[in-house]
């Protein structure tokens, strides 16, 4: 863990081994170089992974992203992440390229 990243969550877990590092991400996080590029040391820190939609037409596929965000953190436990309020009025319920048949 000699990234930025990799030294604060080896050293918030030294001061305190119950401390849980947790992280939110969107399904179109996942395929992102940045996700990619964090080392393996840095990944298994990750004790547990929010994962939220941005487009509810991406939701019948909510399992796949699942799986995909286990494959990157693999020990962190996956949440679903549910938004309080519909923000239909300002954000659409498609990306446009699945709007747009792509």
């Amino acid at each position: 863990m000699n990234t930025v990243l990799g030294r604060a969550i080896r050293s918030l877990k030294t001061h305190n081994p119950r401390l849980r590092f947790d992280i939110t991400l969107y399904e179109d996080d996942l395929d992102g170089p940045s996700l990619r590029a964090l080392p393996d040391a840095v990944r298994l820190g990750v004790d547990r992974v929010s994962l939220y939609l941005h487009y509810r037409a991406a939701g019948p596929d909510y399992a796949g992203f699942a799986a995909a965000a286990r494959q990157l953190f693999p020990h962190a436990q996956i949440l679903a992440g549910v938004y309080a309020y519909d923000r239909i009025d300002y954000l659409p319920c498609a990306s446009t390229s699945v709007a747009n048949g792509a």
